[in-house]
C-alpha cells in the first residue's frame, strides 16, 4: 500500500500549490512584454509557463501548443515540452499537431462562407447539390441538409462499416437526434467540391489557408511533410502518429494552436461573416442528451451565465485537443496536445487564463475525463510502477475513504484496461463502478460493451436495458439491445450446427457456418465461388465448429486464407488439444485468397474444432477436411 497515504497528502499539496500558483500568475501591473491581458487580469507569462510545465509533468503530457484569444485577437501563444517522450527535440511555435475532429471546423468555415455568398443553403437537401450512391438505398437520405450535417443530426452513422459491413447507413430519422457523424462531413465536403468545381484541398487552401496566412496548416501528412510534427502518446506507454496520404475533411488536418486560433477568430468576425451567420453558429439545433449542452451548425454549445460558449474537441489515440470560445466576449483558448491525457488540463488552463467555466464539458458523458489535480493521475502512474493488482487494492481503499469519484473511475475504466488487454480487471473495475454509482447509465453501458466482447449477451442485454431505463429511452441503446437479442437468437440457432464427416470422406466447412466465435465478422467475399468469408480476425479471436467424425485417422486440413501483411499465426485444435499450427501467408490483399494445408489426426465421434488466432490480421473463407489414412498410433 505504498500509494495511498502519501499521495492523498500529495494531492492536497497539489491543490495548495495550484491555489498559490493561480494567485501568483496575476498582477496589477500594466501589460508589458512579460505579460498579457485576459478576463480582466494581467497574466504574468513566466509564472503561467512555470505552472503549465509543472502540470504537464505531473499529468504526463509530453507536449502542447496553446493559444489564448482576447478581444478577437491572439493575446498569447506558447508551446511546451517535446515532440516525443524520451527525446530532446522540443516543441516550437512551428510544430504541427494532428487536429483530429477540429478539422471539421475548417469545413464549417467554408460552408458558412458559401451561405453568405448565396452558393449554399443550410436547409436545402444535400442530394440536390450532389447525389450519394452509398446512401441512395435509404430514401431518407434525401431529407439530409447541410445544417443537419454540421450539427451532427443527419442520422448518418459515424463511420462506414461501424454497423452493417459494406453499407453506409442512416441510423436515425434525419433531423431528430444527435448522432456524431464523420461520414456526414465527408458527404458535405464532396457536395461543396461539386458546387465550387474544386477539390477539398483546393478550396480550403484558396478560401481559408491562404487568405488567413495559416503558415503551419497542412491537409495531409505524408512523406515527412510536415517534418516538424508532434508524435502522439497513448494513455499508457506507446507512441503513435496519424499519417494520412490524402486530405480527410472530417479529421485529417494538421496545424498549430496559433493557426487554429486565427481560423476561429475569423469565423466569428463580423467583418468577414454576416451577423446572421454568427448568430446561426450559436443557435442550438439538437440536444446532446444533456440539459446544458446542444449542437449548433459547427460547434457544441452551452450557456454560461448570459453568454453562449462554443466548444469542439479533437480525439485520436495519442492526441487530445480542445477549444473553448465566447463569441460575445471574443475570448477563448486552443489547446493541442500529443497525449491521451491532454484534456485533463483543460480546467486549470482556463482558470489560469480566460476564466471560462469548462466544467460542463469536463463532466459530460461524451467526454468523461478527470481534471488536474486528480486521483486518476496518481493512479495511472501507480499502475505503471506497481501493476494492476496493487492498483485494485488502492482503488478499494480509496472507495472506503470516499475519495473515488465517478470521473476518476471513468478515466481509469475501459480505455485503460483495454490498452493492457486485461478484460478481467476491466470487469472488476466496472462492477465496482456499477455498485458505487447505481444511477449512472454510463457504467451500465460500459459493462454491457465488455459483456459483448466476452460474448455474454444475456448480461449485455440486462445492462443495456438498465442504462436505457436510466436515460429514459435512448435510440442508440435500444438499437444495441436489439442487436444483442439478435446475437442471442443467432447463437441459439447455431448451437445445432453439426457437420458430419463420412467414412473415407471429404467435407468443406464454410467459415461463416460456425457454432460460436469471439471477435470475427461475416462479410461478402470475391473469392472463387462467392458467398461470405470471416474477417476482422484479431489476436486471441476464435471460431468453433462442431463436427461428427465417422472414421478417426489422419486428415489433410486446408484453409482458404487472405492477409495483407501475412504476419499472423493460428492453431487448429479439437476439444482443447492443438492439432496443427498454421503461419499466415502474405497475400497482399484482404480478398486475395490462397490455400494453406497441414496434417492432423482426428478422433472418431462428435467434437468441437476451434481455430484460435495467436496473432491476427487475416480473413478465412473455408476449411476443407480430407481423410488420408488410419492413424498408425
Amino acid at each position: 500500500m505504498l500509494y495511498l497515504r502519501p499521495n492523498i497528502l500529495g494531492r492536497f499539496c497539489l491543490n495548495l500549490v495550484g491555489f498559490l500558483a493561480i494567485n501568483s500568475i496575476f498582477s496589477l501591473n500594466a501589460q508589458g512584454p512579460d505579460s498579457f491581458f485576459s478576463n480582466g487580469r494581467n497574466i504574468q507569462v513566466d509564472t503561467l509557463n512555470a505552472s503549465i510545465e509543472k502540470m504537464m509533468e505531473e499529468v504526463g503530457v509530453p507536449g502542447m501548443s496553446f493559444a489564448v484569444i482576447e478581444e478577437g485577437e491572439i493575446a498569447f501563444f506558447e508551446t511546451y515540452g517535446v515532440k516525443e517522450e524520451g527525446k530532446s527535440d522540443p516543441i516550437d511555435k512551428n510544430t504541427v499537431f494532428t487536429g483530429c475532429s477540429l478539422s471539421k471546423n475548417y469545413l464549417a468555415f467554408i460552408a458558412h462562407q458559401l451561405v453568405d455568398e448565396g452558393l449554399l443553403e443550410l436547409d436545402r437537401p444535400v442530394y440536390t447539390y450532389l447525389e450519394n450512391e452509398r446512401l441512395e438505398h435509404d430514401p431518407r437520405y434525401k431529407l439530409v441538409t447541410p445544417r443537419m450535417i454540421l450539427s451532427h443530426s443527419s442520422g448518418i452513422e459515424h463511420w462506414y462499416n461501424r454497423n452493417v459491413v459494406d453499407t453506409l447507413e442512416i441510423i436515425v430519422e434525419p433531423g431528430t437526434k444527435f448522432l456524431y457523424s464523420a461520414e456526414g462531413y465527408l458527404y458535405l465536403a464532396k457536395a461543396i467540391e461539386k458546387i465550387l468545381g474544386q477539390s477539398y484541398e483546393e478550396y480550403i487552401t484558396e478560401r481559408l489557408i491562404s487568405p488567413l496566412g495559416l503558415k503551419n496548416t497542412y491537409l495531409k501528412h505524408q512523406d515527412g511533410i510536415p517534418d516538424n510534427f508532434a508524435v502522439g502518446h497513448l494513455m499508457l506507454k506507446g507512441n503513435i502518429t496519424w499519417n494520412n496520404e490524402l486530405p480527410e475533411a472530417a479529421s485529417g488536418n494538421h496545424f498549430t494552436a496559433e493557426d487554429y486560433a486565427k481560423m476561429l477568430t475569423a469565423l466569428f468576425d463580423t467583418s468577414i461573416f454576416s451577423k446572421k451567420r454568427i448568430k446561426d453558429l450559436t443557435t442550438p439545433i439538437v440536444s446532446m442528451g444533456n440539459n446544458k449542452l446542444s449542437y449548433g451548425p459547427g460547434f457544441v454549445l452551452y450557456e454560461s451565465g448570459e453568454e453562449v460558449i462554443v466548444e469542439h474537441g479533437g480525439d485520436w489515440p495519442g492526441y487530445k485537443n480542445l477549444i473553448f470560445y465566447s463569441p460575445q466576449k471574443q475570448r477563448g483558448f486552443v489547446m493541442l496536445t500529443n497525449s491521451d491525457r491532454g484534456k485533463w488540463m483543460a480546467e486549470r488552463l482556463s482558470e489560469w487564463t480566460v476564466g471560462i467555466d469548462v466544467s460542463p464539458l469536463c463532466d459530460h458523458v461524451f467526454v468523461l475525463y478527470d481534471q488536474y489535480p486528480s486521483p486518476a493521475i496518481d493512479l495511472l502512474n501507480f499502475l505503471e510502477e506497481n501493476g494492476k493488482e496493487a492498483l485494485l487494492d488502492s482503488l478499494e481503499t480509496l472507495k472506503g475513504e470516499g475519495n473515488l469519484s465517478y470521473n476518476t473511475l471513468s478515466a481509469l475504466g475501459p480505455f485503460v484496461f483495454e490498452r493492457i488487454g486485461d478484460l478481467k480487471t476491466q470487469e472488476i473495475l466496472l462492477n465496482m463502478g456499477k455498485a458505487m454509482f447505481p444511477d449512472s447509465a454510463f457504467m451500465y453501458e460500459a459493462k454491457a460493451n465488455l459483456d459483448i466482447k466476452l460474448f455474454d449477451f444475456v448480461s449485455a442485454v440486462e445492462n443495456l436495458k438498465k442504462a436505457n431505463e436510466l436515460e429514459n429511452g435512448n435510440w442508440y441503446l435500444e438499437k444495441q439491445i436489439k442487436d444483442c437479442e439478435n446475437e442471442l437468437a443467432d447463437l441459439v440457432r447455431r448451437q445445432d450446427n453439426l457437420t458430419k464427416i463420412s467414412k473415407n470422406g471429404e467435407v468443406l466447412l464454410e467459415a461463416e457456418d460456425y457454432n460460436a466465435h469471439r471477435g470475427v465478422q461475416i462479410e461478402p467475399t470475391t473469392d472463387e465461388g462467392g458467398g461470405k468469408n470471416l474477417g476482422y480476425i484479431d489476436s486471441n479471436d476464435w471460431v468453433d465448429y462442431k463436427v461428427e467424425v465417422e472414421q478417426g485417422g489422419e486428415y489433410e486440413v486446408t484453409f482458404r486464407i487472405a492477409s495483407v501483411n501475412g504476419w499472423g499465426q493460428f492453431d487448429f485444435r479439437s476439444d482443447g488439444k492443438i492439432l496443427t499450427i498454421i503461419d499466415i501467408p502474405k497475400t497482399n490483399g484482404w480478398q486475395n485468397f490462397t490455400s494453406v494445408s497441414g496434417k492432423i489426426v482426428l478422433k472418431p465421434g462428435i467434437q468441437t474444432l476451434r481455430l484460435f488466432a495467436h496473432t491476427g490480421g487475416f480473413n478465412i473463407n473455408w476449411i476443407k477436411l480430407s481423410y488420408l489414412r488410419q492413424n498408425e498410433n
